[in-house]
């Protein structure tokens, strides 16, 4: 009998990069356990150093915020691609001048969502 992965995967349903993407054990959060404060700073540094969206871009992305308004980044045609393969995601963070929002690797918006998960916009 096949697991439920092999029968999504013969399906055609998922591919096999989303199969083997949910099979990896996920090490740690290192965000539980911190105040807010530290989670905030924490995670700051990670869009400091690995954010998508640094450079002026071509592309608009549009995304739906949860208030239901509409609001969008600009970013380059190389991470909407990754956007739509599921590789990166778009977040909102805690910036020093308020929430912000930014796009990330998937790992990194992961961890996040799992302690802020009314943060998350996009990940496929």
């Amino acid at each position: 009998m096949l697991d439920l992965k092999a029968q999504l995967l013969q399906a055609g349903l998922v591919s096999e990069k989303q199969v083997e993407r949910a099979s990896k054990k996920r090490p740690e959060n290192k965000l539980k356990g911190l105040s807010k404060a530290e989670q905030y700073g924490i995670i700051r540094r990670w869009v400091d150093k690995n954010r998508l969206d640094r450079e002026f871009a071509e592309e608009k992305f549009f995304f739906e915020k949860p208030d239901k308004s509409v609001s969008w980044l600009r970013v380059s045609s190389e991470t909407l691609k990754k956007i739509q393969a599921g590789d990166a995601g778009l977040t909102a963070y805690m910036s020093n001048s308020g929430l912000a929002h930014t796009t990330l690797p998937r790992d990194i918006v992961e961890d996040i969502i799992d302690i802020f998960p009314d943060w998350l916009r996009v990940l496929k």
